[in-house]
């Protein structure tokens, strides 16, 4: 990027180019004060990334009526705290055709996010498509089937400092205007209890920890108990058909579990770690963990002979006699895994995967004669190719490169080894990691 944003005194400026160049980063660093003369040419080439960097105090100097500018690309980049703040005045300003054509997800989000004190159902209606998203008087929101459904983010978020997680649901809430529950009705967590029972796993239930948004299901089989730890797929949440029954389904290409509420809201679960306390006393005080959407978590520990590697987890807990830490082991096919053991002797498997698997989906579909690929929730990938199905299998070895600060950020790329495996490049922070994948057919 060309501009230094912390000196910026305004947008005017600056050309179309140099806005569609901001990140979260560079939008944060802008100084309040130069969003008092922001008009609606400026947001409108705002990247929707780029938006997701806005602060609540660049926001209050922000004139309403630049918001006109924003469009279906970009709208929903605000973030939550932003759409919070927005009253009657401000979605007055909104360009209504802009709105209607957002991804349903952006519209979601802007509707359970609004604060239902200061925008009514009828100050919010005027947006909608008349056959559209549905708002009740009570501010229950209707989806069409196939809406992609989003809900507020969990807050507070008290992640260790050596950690972090994505942004996860708050389930204690419905899907709602400004998330609040109306009379009478149920939230998603109730209603994802109601699909186990559903599925004839009555003794079975969920509850949400409010140490870290991480998902817990407990109960028991023929008298053996049963812990798993789940984040929601946030990127595939649906509106199931309207004859969809409650219950629990299964997508056998990614191998993963869906939940169906009474209320039709169909909500798949990806892998997480248990919890994520004794994640953190594991990767020790100099070290950390990340955990992205896609259920990759990062675990870095200085000092260990394997200092970063990328898992996914078995969401299913265990007891262990292991002393508390990683350990590695082959599995009978010849593919390495770990497991992760806590101080308390509560034990997790974990396989091998890519950071970032969404954006290695995105790359690997660039590719001549690549039809489809699918990230499976043990890590690995499977992926069609001209006609045939082939199993990309990552290994827990991974390259790291320092990158030199400064640099442009570098683009994933994945490349054939002469050996016949696949290498993955992508850049985290300050450094490029290097993974590994053998094909199997």
């Amino acid at each position: 990027m060309g501009i230094r944003p912390q000196a910026l005194d305004g947008f005017d400026h600056l050309k179309p180019e140099e806005i569609r160049a901001f990140c979260p980063k560079h939008l944060k660093d802008v100084p309040p004060k130069a969003f008092k003369n922001m008009g609606p040419e400026h947001l409108k080439d705002m990247p929707q990334q780029a938006l997701e960097g806005m602060t609540l105090i660049q926001f209050e100097q922000l004139p309403p009526e630049a918001l006109g500018g924003l469009e279906a690309h970009n709208m929903h980049g605000l973030p939550p705290k932003v759409i919070r703040e927005l009253d009657p005045n401000h979605l007055s300003h909104f360009n209504k055709e802009q709105f209607q054509s957002m991804p349903s997800r952006g519209i979601a989000k802007m509707m359970v996010n609004l604060d239902p004190d200061k925008n009514q159902p009828d100050d919010v209606r005027p947006l909608l498509q008349e056959d559209g998203l549905g708002l009740e008087d009570d501010g229950t929101l209707n989806p069409p089937p196939g809406t992609e459904l989003d809900f507020q983010p969990k807050q507070p978020h008290s992640m260790p400092s050596r950690g972090e997680l994505p942004e996860i649901p708050d389930f204690s809430n419905c899907f709602c205007l400004g998330g609040r529950v109306p009379p009478g009705k149920t939230n998603v967590l109730e209603g994802l209890n109601q699909g186990l029972a559903q599925a004839g796993l009555p003794e079975f239930t969920f509850k949400q920890r409010d140490e870290d948004s991480i998902l817990n299901v407990e109960g028991s089989i023929q008298g053996r108990g049963l812990k798993g730890a789940f984040i929601p797929d946030v990127n595939n949440m649906t509106q199931a058909d309207e004859n969809a029954r409650p219950g629990m389904s299964k997508d056998e290409e990614r191998d993963q579990y869906a939940i169906t509420t009474p209320n039709g809201h169909k909500i798949p679960f990806i892998p997480a770690p248990n919890n994520s306390e004794c994640v953190s006393k594991i990767v020790g005080e100099a070290g950390r963990f990340q955990m992205g959407e896609g259920g990759d978590v990062l675990l870095k520990r200085p000092g260990e002979k394997r200092h970063i590697i990328v898992v996914m987890f078995n969401p299913f807990v265990a007891q262990s006699e292991l002393s508390p830490g990683v350990h590695f082991m082959n599995t009978r096919t010849g593919q390495e895994k770990a497991m992760m053991v806590c101080e308390d002797g509560t034990m997790q498997p974990m396989r091998p995967t890519v950071l970032s698997p969404d954006k290695f989906i995105e790359r690997g579909l660039k590719f001549d004669g690549v039809e489809q690929i699918r990230h499976r929730m043990d890590g690995t990938f499977k992926v069609k190719f001209k006609g045939q199905v082939l199993n990309l299998e990552p290994t827990l070895d991974v390259g790291v490169e320092p990158v030199v600060e400064g640099e442009q950020q570098i683009e994933p790329d994945i490349a054939l080894q002469q050996d016949g495996t696949l290498e993955y490049a992508v850049q985290n922070e300050m450094e490029l990691l290097r993974f590994k994948l053998r094909i199997r057919q």
